[in-house]
């Protein structure tokens, strides 16, 4: 399973600077194109339960390899790890939706919404506040506990605004972002990918009902 993806990226982790990669372009664009295909067949396989995602291109789900260092002091230029992201609208969306992460022994599913805006976020709370039950039954689904362990990210130090302290999921709200993760197996196959994206499916519906029909 992704063979010369994983050869790749083991290599880059080891010379990671701009002589070795433009020294080994034909390997990077070789396991991007392996990369690229298995993405297309997680978008043919999911597309069976998730109908919005079946004309998505995976170049508009990929991310970049290249690292943007302007403001970092990490001044690697290239990402060690091969990304794409199925949402409706390709990566760019501001709808959840999968994240595919594939690295050399850190290998994920993601999904849900990273980080999201404000008109992202607040609709998302206030779904949580009117229907804390439908949410907690996502969340504690026995499969859905086995795979993924729960909400993950940085929570805000205080409240949201508009809501009291004393509402009794006030914890539920306080994420800046409502993402899940799973790690995936060395051995993993497409199978593995495609059934991560299914437990996650209720997760990613009530996020995007919340801001199809919660947003102001």
């Amino acid at each position: 399973m992704l063979v010369k993806t994983y050869s790749f990226l083991r290599s880059l982790k080891a010379n990671n600077n701009r002589d070795w990669f433009n020294a080994h372009k034909h390997n990077y664009l070789a396991a991007r194109a392996e990369f690229e295909q298995f993405i297309r067949s997680v978008i043919e396989r999911i597309s069976e339960f998730e109908p919005v995602l079946a004309d998505l291109e995976p170049s508009q789900t990929l991310f970049r390899i290249y690292r943007d260092t302007r403001f970092s002091k990490d001044k690697r230029p290239y990402k060690e790890f091969f990304g794409s992201f199925l949402a409706h609208g390709g990566r760019k969306s501001q709808f959840a939706g999968y994240y595919i992460h594939i690295e050399p022994n850190n290998s994920f599913i993601g999904a849900g919404v990273h980080c999201p805006k404000s008109e992202v976020l607040k609709p998302v709370r206030k779904r949580i506040f009117y229907e804390p039950q439908k949410f907690l039954e996502v969340l504690n689904a026995p499969k859905f506990k086995k795979v993924y362990c729960g909400i993950y990210g940085e929570k805000m130090k205080g409240y949201p605004r508009g809501y009291s302290k004393d509402f009794e999921y006030i914890d539920l709200l306080r994420y800046k972002s409502y993402s899940i993760m799973a790690y995936l197996p060395e051995d993993f196959s497409l199978d593995d990918v495609v059934e991560y994206c299914r437990i996650a499916k209720p997760f990613n519906d009530f996020i995007n009902g919340a801001i199809i029909d919660f947003s102001e």
